[in-house]
């Protein structure tokens, strides 16, 4: 994948992460996932918020 991963797929990611269903996601956005740092700190960003949300 040469591009970033789009809003909605990182939305997808977190879904998954909260679900530890991370293996259902498509192969391309997990190996993305594996090379890029930029997109691995926004999955984290948003995995924050959520958890943030969550606790209130």
């Amino acid at each position: 994948m040469e591009r970033h991963l789009t809003e909605e797929e990182i939305a997808l990611y977190v879904e998954e992460l909260e679900l530890k269903k991370q293996e259902r996601l498509p192969e391309a956005i997990l190996d993305h996932v594996q090379e890029c740092l930029e997109c691995k700190m926004e999955i984290v960003e948003v995995w924050e918020l959520i958890e943030e949300q969550e606790a209130h």
